[in-house]
């Protein structure tokens, strides 16, 4: 297919099941994220120049330091989300049968900081259970899993975990 005028070749968008966009992630030839939008975080990005632009739903540009910070660590986790989508597109068992759960937030104090869990990883399982739905994680962790397996940077990774809140947000990977 022909760029579409802003360069992109194409977009994924994850919705929820009311139809609000979690992330929409256009991308050039090679897969790469190019731009993007979260209606949910009322965000959009795009790279200009090598550089990234981030504005509010309003075309505002986000100047708050902590808002922008905030915004930098979702979009480059959504980049390596858009990243998976690829890997599971062209190879499928690296997710083991699993949907998998986009990691997008890590909170500093929480659990999932402390075991190493960061942003754009993708949980695959949780206790011996595959994970279809951000929500599979911590309910596994409630019924007593120990572990999760997480992919990275298309590596596989087991992560230790203790019963109690896990201290990340997850989106549909």
């Amino acid at each position: 297919p022909a760029p579409r005028a802003d360069g992109a070749l194409g977009a994924r968008v994850w919705a929820s099941g009311d139809g609000r966009v979690f992330r929409r992630v256009a991308f050039d030839a090679q897969n790469q994220p190019i731009a993007g939008s979260s209606e949910l975080a009322e965000l959009q990005w795009k790279t200009v120049d090598g550089h990234l632009a981030i504005t509010d739903l309003h075309n505002v540009t986000i100047t708050d330091a902590g808002g922008l910070a905030a915004a930098e660590s979702k979009i480059a986790a959504w980049s390596m989300g858009q990243r998976m989508a690829v890997l599971r597109d062209t190879n499928p068992t690296a997710f083991h049968g699993s949907k998998g759960a986009l990691v997008v937030v890590v909170a500093p104090d929480g659990q999932a900081n402390r075991v190493g869990l960061l942003p754009g990883d993708v949980v695959l399982d949780a206790g011996g259970h595959a994970v279809n739905r951000p929500q599979d994680v911590q309910e596994s962790i409630d019924l007593g899993a120990h572990s999760m397996l997480i992919l990275r940077d298309g590596k596989e990774l087991h992560l230790d975990v203790a019963p109690g809140n896990l201290g990340a947000t997850l989106e549909p990977e």
